[in-house]
């Protein structure tokens, strides 16, 4: 799924190591202001690994394009949605 808008907000990139494979991890959730349906929304969505590096070239305020895919998942009885993004670029009008 693709999805445009302005960056509205990036948090600090978390880093970690995978108890599996002892891999390294980078990790970064952001904020993307879209207009659907002729109304304005404020998107919370996550970039892991090489996301994370293309939003380091990104400035709040810049228009992007984001490639997204839903992700569901269940915890403590509850079911909770994440928009994980694969890939991130700036675009121009």
């Amino acid at each position: 799924m693709e999805l445009f808008g302005k960056l509205n907000g990036l948090e600090p990139v978390k880093f970690g190591r995978s108890q599996h494979t002892g891999k390294e991890w980078q990790a970064q959730r952001f904020e993307l202001r879209a207009t659907y349906n002729g109304k304005e929304n404020i998107l919370p969505l996550s970039a892991w690994g090489n996301t994370v590096e293309q939003l380091k070239a990104l400035q709040i305020g810049d228009l992007i394009k984001c490639y997204c895919e839903l992700r569901g998942e269940e915890y403590n009885g509850k079911r909770y949605v994440t928009i994980e993004c694969s890939f991130v670029e700036r675009v121009q009008i």
